[in-house]
């Protein structure tokens, strides 16, 4: 079998949420209707990320969803409780922490975990607004590995 992989990344704060949700809800169902199985790649660290889960956990919801997987890629182990790991299950179909960026520090580890997911995907889903941060980061490492990448487009102003 066949599996598309798509890796999400964003801002931490969405200025156009609403349009920005239009946009990923569309490229979701385009993604989930195209007949192939699709694994999503999200991270865990702000209003993108949570709008991404968001959308993929609806539209999986409205069709049958094992032709999908919403997956968590963790930088590192974290030291919450129980109850939070068990909270994160209820949302993703997979949680994974990501080898190679789980025994270093942890500033560094971010960046190391968004290149392996680059690596792994087929396209690039990308919210970037200006040039700096992970997400432009992870845009430029998608950018050198010739990775299909599709940019939200962040030109409307909000009024």
């Amino acid at each position: 079998m066949y599996i598309r992989t798509i890796a999400f990344f964003g801002h931490r704060i969405v200025d156009d949420y609403f349009e920005i949700e239009r946009q990923v809800e569309k490229l979701v169902r385009s993604f989930v209707y195209d007949g192939e199985y699709v694994e999503f790649l999200v991270g865990r660290s702000g209003q993108f990320d949570e709008l991404v889960t968001s959308v993929i956990r609806r539209v999986k919801s409205e069709m049958c969803d094992e032709y999908s997987s919403l997956v968590l890629v963790l930088p590192y182990v974290t030291t919450q409780s129980g109850s939070y790991w068990k909270e994160l299950k209820r949302f993703y179909d997979v949680i994974e922490v990501c080898e190679e960026s789980a025994n270093v520090h942890y500033k560094a580890a971010y960046s190391i975990r968004n290149q392996k997911m680059v690596e792994r995907a087929e396209t690039v889903v990308c919210y970037v607004k200006r040039e700096e941060g992970g997400a432009y980061d992870a845009l430029k490492y998608a950018e050198k590995a010739r990775k299909e990448i599709v940019r939200l487009d962040c030109s409307r102003e909000r009024v």
